[in-house]
């Protein structure tokens, strides 16, 4: 359920540590945000978020969202492409302002 949309967000920053917390949200049918996972990482590169999406394709039981909202990060557009390979991208209005 509410699988239609899926934000995927890493500009929380880093902690102390320098990692980056990720956390996958949506809306569900009451208007409000539910989370999927939050998930801390130590890069930003392909290879991780390519590692993330399938991880949360099998939380999930392999249902794909229709829509992936992101800040257009290239890497993250690169994983997108293969792990949800029917699923649309899109930029949060944030940063197509």
């Amino acid at each position: 359920m509410f699988r239609d949309l899926l934000s995927f967000d890493t500009t929380y920053g880093k902690n102390k540590h320098k990692f980056l917390i990720v956390i996958f949200s949506s809306v569900n049918n009451h208007d409000k945000t539910i989370w999927f996972a939050t998930v801390v990482v130590s890069n930003k590169i392909e290879e991780t978020y390519v590692w993330l999406f399938e991880q949360l394709l099998e939380v999930m039981k392999r249902k794909v969202s229709t829509y992936v909202i992101t800040d257009g990060d290239l890497a993250m557009r690169n994983a997108i492409k293969k792990v949800f390979t029917t699923t649309h991208h899109r930029l949060c209005a944030w940063h197509l302002y």
